[in-house]
């Protein structure tokens, strides 16, 4: 594996996480708003105010948590601690104890959400200063600020818009498309199974991963003779009767802390389609 590959690897593998940090108040808002994306190296941006101060964060659909942010971006702020996050789970295991902070505001777009809910993040000290200086970011936003709203993620047009659950039904329809239901139980975020040419396969939607992958170990079974890095393209790629193939798949070798699933739905799909996700409704919509 290059060594160029091997942070942004890394992203994969530390930056899901299994369970929410504590609830963020309601926000105040405008019932429709857009927010620019800002691509970096295929990564995408986010920016956040947290007491007025912006940040940087990457848009991570498939963390838990409302905003992680790094301690050198974290400490300055005014913030009174709340709580202790101690169930998060990675790819590479427990995230480990990390405190939550209480804000008096978080803004995104026009969206504000007060008193609202701030964890710091848990990569070493090793990550964070590649992902600082290769992204200028400074953690992650992730699906539990949006729970309350449709999201559509426009990475063509390089735009992220929130619609609010009370948004007339002319903002409503921006989520259109093919509707894709999400399963409910899974403890590792938002799950479609999709049926392939090598079998039912249980995947992540995951902004926060670049490529589309699969787990080695999925595809041992059938012993295809791949190894960590390869490529396994299938034509069927059919998600509750909508054919999306043919669907490129990276193949990663994670034999330790082995997840639940098959692997994600990154970015680079993300990045051909404009995706909805109806948070309330559980729900995916995908415009061909």
């Amino acid at each position: 594996m290059p060594k160029s590959k091997i942070p942004r690897l890394l992203t994969v593998l530390l930056t899901v996480s299994s369970c929410a940090d504590e609830a963020t108040t309601a926000p105040t808002q405008s019932s429709f708003t857009v927010v620019p994306i800002r691509l970096v190296e295929g990564d995408p941006l986010l920016e956040v105010r947290v007491n007025g101060t912006p940040v940087d964060v990457q848009f991570d659909i498939g963390n838990g948590t409302t905003l992680a942010v790094f301690p050198s971006h974290l400490g300055p702020l005014a913030k009174k601690q709340v709580g202790i996050q101690t169930s998060g789970m990675s790819m590479s295991g427990p995230t480990g104890e990390r405190p939550i902070y209480e804000v008096d505001l978080i803004e995104l777009g026009d969206l504000k959400f007060r008193n609202a809910r701030v964890v710091e993040d848990y990569h070493d000290d090793e990550y964070r200063e590649w992902f600082s200086s290769s992204l200028d970011a400074y953690g992650f936003i992730g699906r539990g600020l949006f729970e309350r709203f449709k999201v559509v993620i426009d990475v063509p047009d390089r735009k992220l818009t929130i619609i609010s659950p009370d948004a007339p039904s002319e903002q409503q329809s921006a989520c259109k498309g093919l509707e894709l239901p999400l399963f409910q139980g899974q403890d590792w975020g938002l799950v479609s199974k999709a049926a392939t040419d090598i079998g039912e396969l249980v995947l992540v939607w995951d902004t926060g991963t670049p490529t589309t992958g699969i787990l080695k170990r999925r595809i041992d079974v059938d012993d295809l003779g791949y190894t960590d890095g390869d490529t396994l393209s299938v034509e069927q790629f059919n998600i509750s009767g909508h054919e999306l193939g043919p669907q490129m798949f990276e193949v990663w070798d994670w034999s330790d802390n082995a997840p639940p699933f098959d692997g994600f739905i990154g970015f680079d799909f993300f990045s051909e389609y404009v995706v909805c996700i109806d948070f309330p409704n559980n729900r995916i919509f995908v415009q061909l």
